[in-house]
């Protein structure tokens, strides 16, 4: 009950305080804080993180620092831009060229964190475990496709698209198992809203620890703000994984193969391994093993093996073991997945291309566009001979011979537990995010706590599967409210995002949708909200275990983008990571309750 009032002060004083703006006004003389360079109030149109909007008893309107970011706005408001670009350069290294970090940390309150976002995430985590049982104990017919929740098409051409219709009778639906993390925005309302889900290999699970010690050793003012320890987050994971062991008592092992999408992995083994878990890469002394009794760990050449009981994946499965008959044409998809990237990324270059290349590159975007609609793969044997004749195939014979044969087997037949059951992957599908909140009223019966992004099927709903030529007529007339989403893409890609993209570019993503409608989903635009000159959102990792409730994570992971971005908060070119310091909310009832001082009070820009 204490922590429920401490919130209704929380809202009542933030009233009572915008009630003594004109006094202070009066008296001070000097409201009014010009904006800096990191201190800027957010455009009416986005919810502003750091400031409230009050006006004075003349009319005029200024913008309020919101109790929490206090010391923050203090530490940060007189930064220069040559000591914004020198934090820039320092968190950079920090993170080994990956990232830059944000000078302004996002700051939520424990009301609001504990209150909503964990709540939310655990109780959509449930649902979907939820539906993968379903789904598993039938076979790929859950009873929530047989009530008339979705339809049966609908969910085999999610699966097939995914590559993932071959573990159907493979997956132990009893123990399912899954690292969760979805990302969040807060809408211009103030209420959040998961854009999508991220299950299994998910990006920031290495960097919680670093955002917090890179942020408070490179911005001076900013330590002692953090009430929340990051390493806990990581022990506690540990601890959980321990207690899963199969068998009990058996050694965790954190395995990994390269390459490697950036340095976090590195970071993470590091941080794994300082705790007290084993390591296990293509590259470290220590090696594992796997045979009908299920995985086995030897510390060196000639050191007598022990029993493994978790395996901590951080990887795709198809990676980790490629030559498993399960997954092996997956890992030659995603590898020429991969190879056609590289060519969309080089194509921005000006480099001379024979004729001869130019056709072997076409060719194989033609390979890959052409699917099988029952299993999702394109002509295995084609696409095998064009990579070779792209010179590939070596290359792709060194990854597999990198991975772990018999890993697969081991966490399928329940040999071995692990973080991350394969098959899954499909849940994180933009058509299948569509009907989660559904889920969690059908199998939960509760209304969901965090509600989706209004989305639209851009195709005609006469179940021909052609586009809507009409809708998106509208679309591409009101671009400034729509965003296109390619329902299977990761990293920003596929993404047009009307208002922040030229009516050329958006029009590029348009007739990518009336070619293959089924591939894309219209979202209603939704302004981000703000925190500074930065649009943010954050993704809260958290354990799904086989049964109970989540392990969220205390903290998040957070991104931001510059406002004149293209609006996809992803670590692009502009894109930044940005530290989330969670605080008690309680503490902050009393400075609601008095005047606000005066150089906590800015003018709102033009």
């Amino acid at each position: 009950m204490a922590k429920f009032t401490c919130r209704l002060k929380l809202k009542v004083s933030t009233v009572f305080g915008l009630l003594l703006m004109p006094h202070l006004a009066a008296a001070s003389g000097n409201i009014g804080q010009e904006p800096t360079l990191t201190v800027r109030p957010a455009p009416a149109a986005h919810f502003d993180e750091v400031f409230f909007r009050s006006k004075d008893v003349d009319g005029t309107e200024y913008a309020v620092v919101r109790p929490p970011y206090r010391e923050v706005v203090s530490a940060v408001r007189n930064l220069s831009a040559t000591e914004i670009a020198q934090v820039h350069r320092q968190t950079k290294a920090d993170f080994h060229g990956d990232n830059v970090l944000s000078v302004v940390p996002r700051i939520l309150v424990s009301s609001e964190f504990d209150g909503i976002l964990k709540r939310g995430v655990d109780q959509r985590g449930r649902a979907l475990r939820s539906f993968l049982q379903d789904y598993y104990r039938t076979g790929g017919h859950p009873r929530f496709v047989k009530d008339g929740r979705m339809e049966q098409g609908v969910l085999d051409s999610i699966v097939a698209r995914n590559l993932e219709m071959q573990f159907r009778n493979r997956v132990n639906p009893e123990a399912i198992t899954a690292l969760y993390g979805p990302d969040v925005i807060r809408d211009a309302n103030g209420v959040f809203r998961v854009v999508e889900d991220n299950t299994g290999f998910i990006g920031g699970m290495g960097d919680l620890e670093l955002a917090l010690k890179s942020l408070t050793e490179n911005v001076k003012g900013l330590g002692g703000l953090a009430e929340r320890k990051p390493i806990d987050f990581y022990k506690t994971l540990v601890e959980r994984y321990r207690s899963r062991a199969v068998p009990a008592g058996g050694r965790l092992v954190i395995v990994q193969v390269p390459p490697y999408a950036d340095f976090e992995d590195r970071r993470l083994l590091a941080l794994m391994k300082r705790i007290g878990v084993d390591v296990v890469t293509p590259f470290t002394k220590a090696t594992l093993e796997f045979d009908s009794d299920g995985a086995w760990i030897r510390a060196k050449k000639g050191a007598p093996r022990e029993r493994v009981g978790f395996l901590f994946l951080n990887g795709e499965h198809w990676w980790l073991d490629m030559k498993n008959s399960l997954v092996d044409n997956v890992g030659l998809t995603e590898y020429a997945k991969l190879v056609a990237d590289e060519i969309q990324e080089n194509s921005k270059k000006r480099t001379f291309k024979s004729v001869a290349q130019k056709n072997r590159e076409k060719r194989l975007f033609d390979v890959l566009s052409a699917r099988d609609r029952e299993t999702g793969f394109p002509d295995i044997e084609n696409l095998k001979q064009v990579l070779t004749d792209l010179g590939e195939m070596e290359e792709l014979g060194k990854w597999r011979s990198r991975s772990f044969p018999g890993l697969l087997d081991a966490v399928l037949e329940g040999k071995v537990a692990s973080n991350y059951t394969p098959g899954t992957n499909f849940i994180n599908d933009k058509e299948f995010y569509l009907s989660v909140p559904e889920m969690v009223r059908y199998y939960l019966g509760e209304e969901p706590i965090l509600q989706n992004i209004k989305t639209y099927d851009p195709r005609m709903k006469d179940g021909s599967g052609r586009a809507d030529l009409e809708f998106l007529a509208r679309v591409e007339r009101e671009r400034e409210r729509f965003v296109i989403k390619v329902v299977d893409g990761r990293g920003g890609k596929g993404i047009w995002v009307g208002p922040k993209v030229s009516e050329r570019e958006f029009r590029v993503g348009l007739e990518a949708v009336r070619a293959e409608p089924g591939r894309y989903k219209i979202q209603e635009y939704t302004p981000l909200s703000v925190k500074g000159d930065e649009i943010v959102d954050i993704r809260v990792p958290a354990d799904l275990p086989p049964r109970g409730r989540l392990f969220v994570s205390d903290i998040g992971w957070g991104r931001s983008l510059p406002l004149n971005g293209d609006g996809k908060v992803n670590l692009s070119a502009t894109g930044r990571e940005t530290t989330i310091i969670v605080r008690s909310a309680g503490q902050f009832c009393k400075d609601l309750f008095q005047p606000t001082p005066a150089d906590m009070i800015f003018k709102i820009p033009n």
